[in-house]
């Protein structure tokens, strides 16, 4: 059995409808800016989890000297693709970033 017949959560955020709507917005509350500003530093590495369809990636590919976006949901990350053809996306699940374990050793 796949993980999308496994997954009601990734059903839902894998489908066509709902990776457009989360890839039409782009935006960032006044919290999300402040802690960006406070922790994000101009040149930093970065590596987003959970990107959805991309709302915060426009304003942290700016800040970033590396960036790489990841979601667990293809859709998404394919909106994403769509939104910035030329960052650093890729379909991974948040429960093993051993994938990302170079780019973490240098985040702290």
């Amino acid at each position: 059995m796949n993980s999308l017949a496994r997954d009601p959560n990734l059903r839902v955020y894998d489908s066509a409808e709902v990776a457009e709507h989360y890839a039409g917005l782009s935006y960032l509350t006044p919290c999300e800016q402040h802690v960006f500003d406070s922790h994000v530093g101009v040149g930093s590495r970065v590596l987003e989890i959970g990107v959805g369809g991309g709302r915060v990636s426009g304003y942290l590919l700016q800040r970033a000297s590396s960036y790489t976006g990841v979601d667990y949901a293809p859709r998404m990350v394919e909106a994403c693709h769509q939104k910035y053809p030329a960052a650093d996306f890729r379909v991974a699940d948040a429960s093993d970033l051993s994938e990302f374990s170079d780019v973490l050793s240098t985040m702290w």
